[in-house]
């Protein structure tokens, strides 16, 4: 159901780091108590801001690899976030109640995940009424080689997430090669 992740946990884990966690939580219709996931956490670059903002909720750092979660459990300690809970998948599903989440962040893995539209199903039931959901997505820069182009990568998940149910709100561009949907449940 997965594909290769890359086992290059260094490169993995490096990749949001040039998205600002703080203008991506901006965007989102969050508030102190909401209860939110992080899926594809890594080592902790959007969960930990997360956590701090959501002082009266609830993070789920949700991973395929235990070397991430681990790290984002030695961070966690080092700043005393109490309000995360880290864990680990084997397959894209979020061992969570039905409509249980406020908000769930997509960070950097719906490409790797091979039955998309199957998660985002299962994304958008354990969604609350009235809940958000962000795909935050990767893309070759406008010009350069290799790599999918923008406007397809973003209209391909977009129309996914259509599919299983989501309503559009809203799509940023973050930088020239990051893009935020955010959506609706």
């Amino acid at each position: 159901m997965v594909q290769q992740a890359d086992t290059n946990t260094k490169k993995r884990t490096t990749l949001p780091k040039r998205v600002d966690p703080l203008r991506v939580l901006a965007l989102l219709p969050i508030r102190p108590y909401h209860r939110v996931a992080d899926f594809g956490c890594g080592e902790g670059h959007f969960t930990i801001p997360l956590a701090k903002y959501l002082f009266d909720g609830r993070v789920y750092a949700v991973d395929f690899q235990p070397e991430a979660l681990a790290e984002l459990g030695k961070r966690l300690q080092e700043v005393h976030l109490t309000n995360v809970e880290a864990i680990q998948v084997e397959k894209p599903e979020i061992p969570l109640e039905k409509e249980s989440l406020d908000g769930l962040l997509i960070t950097f893995t719906l490409g790797q995940i091979e039955q998309k539209a199957v998660f985002l199903k299962h994304a958008l039931s354990l969604l609350r009424k009235g809940g958000w959901a962000t795909i935050l997505e990767e893309h070759k820069a406008p010009g350069s080689k290799g790599g999918a182009s923008h406007d397809k990568k973003v209209e391909e998940a977009e129309a996914l997430a259509q599919e299983a149910g989501f309503r559009i709100v809203d799509r940023r561009s973050l930088d020239s090669t990051h893009t935020m949907i955010l959506l609706r449940k």
